[in-house]
């Protein structure tokens, strides 16, 4: 594209325009949900009085593309995502 036609373009772009600026835009913003759901994980432990295998459920019925479902199932093997 030329001239007028991509400066058009990059202003009605809403996605990431870099590798860094996605890794920002999507990975650390769907880890940022760990210290809350870890901690809702801890405070299930604690009142069951045991260590059970699932203690988190996650449901992921945005528009994202499995964000942050996907990162989350990632980084938290041993709980249950869906997507």
């Amino acid at each position: 594209m030329h001239g007028k036609q991509q400066r058009g373009v990059r202003r009605l772009h809403v996605g990431a325009t870099s590798e860094e600026e996605a890794y920002q835009m999507h990975i650390e913003d769907s880890l940022a949900l760990l210290p809350v759901l870890d901690a809702i994980t801890q405070q299930q432990i604690a009142s069951r009085q045991e260590d059970a295998t699932l203690l988190c459920s996650i449901l992921d019925v945005g528009s994202g593309g499995g964000l942050p479902g996907v990162i989350l199932a990632i980084a938290r093997p041993d709980w249950q995502v869906q997507l």
